[in-house]
């Protein structure tokens, strides 16, 4: 089986997790965050450049050091330290144009966002009925890591509030090492309601072909498109995706099953 590509993660991420360090506690914390990382990366975190792209490793090691720092071993705080990262990567532009979205307009962007911060390994598929939206992370070997799912859970209960003032309520309904898939209910969008599909895949004739398949009855997979495809509320019904029956899961040491959030 082939390795998947190496992932790289833009540097603004750093200059978010770091600024947001340094607003909330000051430079002291900053000061041990360096301390405590391992050589290689310690000039990233200090001096990290918004433009550069770093190793998914250093991304890692970025989460494990906020987490042993700044959490004192709480995983709800990690996730809240996540949430406040992602709300100041948010440029004051976009935070306003945010608000006068819809959450549904929102989260149909994050395989756009995921392109913007992320490059290399990892896939991510949207999918939307109404009032929910369900997300699937694929080919990124770091899931196993709890740290990814709660930053990803962290990043999305952001995006949302920044548009409704509210954090949603966010399931995980599934993940393995490679992959990890979400359940996110929201406010639904005043227009007449609609399936929309969106993707970080690249569009081909055969994903149309099977978009165009799963609109004329139930659907057995997710249509990828890097542009949303919609459909209409009829075809929503018959191919509307039921949530996924798992079992436990063990995140920090606590084994938990469709682990509610928010």
């Amino acid at each position: 089986m082939a390795e998947p590509p190496a992932s790289e993660v833009k540097g603004v991420w750093f200059v978010a997790a770091r600024d947001y360090a340094r607003d909330l506690h000051g430079e002291d914390v900053v000061a041990r965050l360096v301390a405590h990382s391992p050589e290689p990366y310690r000039d990233i975190y200090a001096s990290p450049i918004s433009s550069a792209w770093y190793p998914e490793a250093a991304f890692e090691q970025g989460l494990i050091v906020i987490y042993d720092v700044m959490t004192e071993g709480h995983d709800l705080m990690f996730e809240r330290i996540m949430e406040g990262c992602t709300e100041h990567g948010i440029n004051r532009l976009f935070r306003m144009l945010l608000r006068a979205s819809s959450p549904s307009f929102v989260l149909r962007r994050v395989p756009t966002m995921w392109r913007q911060i992320r490059r290399g390994a990892g896939h991510v598929d949207v999918r939307q009925v109404e009032g929910e939206t369900f997300i699937d992370y694929s080919e990124l070997p770091m899931f196993h890591n709890p740290l990814y799912r709660m930053l990803t859970v962290g990043s999305l209960r952001a995006l949302v509030r920044c548009c409704t003032g509210e954090a949603p309520r966010v399931e995980m309904t599934d993940y393995t090492r490679n992959s990890m898939s979400l359940h996110i209910r929201h406010k639904a969008d005043s227009v007449a309601p609609s399936v929309r599909f969106t993707s970080t895949r690249p569009p081909t004739a055969a994903m149309l072909s099977d978009a165009m398949l799963a609109a004329s009855g139930p659907a057995a997979s997710l249509p990828s498109a890097s542009v949303p495809i919609e459909r209409s509320a009829q075809s929503a019904a018959h191919s509307r995706p039921d949530n996924p029956q798992t079992g436990k899961h063990v995140i920090s040491g606590r084994s938990v099953s469709k682990r509610k959030i928010g």
